[in-house]
């Protein structure tokens, strides 16, 4: 894997509205990145202009987005990828269709997700945790309606895929407040 910064150190100027001028990566329409770092020297880290795959991206640190999708229409996919230490926003998303996360938490933790005002429609689940890691979700002032799950519980392991528990609210690893399920 290579990394990418900018050279410069005060590239990020913290929750200042940065845009594709201060990216390391900019995709058009059908693109794919795979197997890269995007250091802590950068704004942004990668602008999808149009539909867009990001395979094993990782950002080291995030200053403003680390992701930002512009597509119309269609899905764009992210897949077995990471982003630490971000302030604001992992996944910008500014337009129309679908982005599909997968498979981006692994095993390894403690970590926390927090899901605020958010609408989960069409999809699976929402988030996936390892009990016995200490990782812990919650839901807040958020819509998911039928069909689209909260979170499930598993057990992680250091090898192949977790065993899933039971589903998430537990109220206590994974909780949640004021969710309805029409939007």
């Amino acid at each position: 894997m290579a990394r990418w910064h900018r050279i410069s150190a005060d590239v990020c100027q913290g929750q200042a509205e940065t845009g594709e001028k201060d990216t390391i990566f900019i995709l058009e329409d059908g693109a794919t990145l795979a197997n890269v770092i995007i250091g802590k020297n950068q704004a942004e880290g990668v602008h999808c202009r149009g539909t867009c795959t990001l395979i094993n991206v990782w950002h080291e640190e995030v200053c403003e987005d680390a992701m930002t999708f512009k597509q119309a229409s269609s899905t764009s996919f992210v897949i077995s990828s990471s982003a630490r230490n971000a302030a604001d926003k992992i996944i910008q998303f500014n337009n129309r269709g679908t982005v599909s996360v997968k498979h981006s938490i692994g095993n390894g933790g403690p970590r926390i997700s927090i899901f605020e005002d958010i609408v989960a429609k069409g999809g699976g689940v929402v988030v996936g945790i390892n009990a016995n890691y200490g990782d812990k979700a919650s839901l807040v002032n958020s819509c998911i309606p039928g069909g689209t799950k909260y979170g499930d519980k598993y057990i992680g392991v250091t090898s192949g895929e977790p065993k899933k528990i039971r589903s998430c609210p537990d109220n206590s690893a994974c909780t949640q407040s004021n969710v309805v399920t029409s939007c």
